[in-house]
């Protein structure tokens, strides 16, 4: 309780929704996801929010202060967003 919680590629916001229940009233969750979609559909879910302890970022995080490209699937397939693509070549939706 009390806490500061980092949900980073917070999705839909599960862990962001739990993590704001555990860190309680006077604790802060900060929610970062770069895809436009979820994004959208992480703040529809956490708005009856108990707390109002969220804070929202449309933001991508990295160890490297650079400029990337982000691979945004189809809100079905939106788990696999990233900024490596290739490795999905094979699949076959």
């Amino acid at each position: 309780n009390g806490d500061t919680f980092l949900d980073i590629g917070a999705h839909y916001g599960y862990f962001t929704m739990l993590a704001s229940e555990l860190v309680g009233e006077y604790g802060l969750v900060y929610a970062y996801e770069p895809s436009g979609k979820s994004f959208d559909i992480l703040k529809m879910n956490c708005e009856h929010n108990v707390f109002h302890n969220i804070k929202f970022f449309k933001e991508a995080i990295s160890d490297k202060n650079e400029m990337i490209t982000f691979f945004e699937f189809p809100n079905l397939y939106s788990e696999y967003n990233s900024i490596n693509a290739g490795q999905f070549d094979q699949e076959g939706w």
